[in-house]
């Protein structure tokens, strides 16, 4: 392997791509397709805390959705479809089952 000093055309990507407002996503698929397995693992995680650091910025609890059902419940509007609720809770245990 021959040391220029000069960036890899990758490297080059993917500044070009944060620079230009580009999801990282896009880089990934250039990574991927220069064939250089050490930088897309590189490249792949940091594209995984991107993606987990945009993640932990939503909200846990939305709280638009909890005052519309507050709301609904306090008019005594919210009704629950028992049987709906039963098929849900079923299938969510034959799932965790199979895990």
């Amino acid at each position: 392997m021959k040391v220029t000093g000069q960036q890899p055309s990758v490297v080059k990507d993917l500044k070009t791509t944060q620079t230009q407002g580009k999801d990282q996503f896009s880089s990934n698929s250039e990574v991927n397709q220069a064939g250089a397995s050490g930088s897309s693992i590189k490249t792949s995680s940091f594209i995984l805390d991107k993606m987990k650091a945009k993640i932990n910025v939503e909200p846990e609890v939305r709280t638009d959705q909890v005052a519309e059902l507050k709301a609904k419940i306090a008019k005594g509007e919210y009704q629950i479809d028992f049987q709906d609720l039963a098929t849900k809770m079923l299938k969510d245990s034959l799932i965790e089952d199979r895990s």
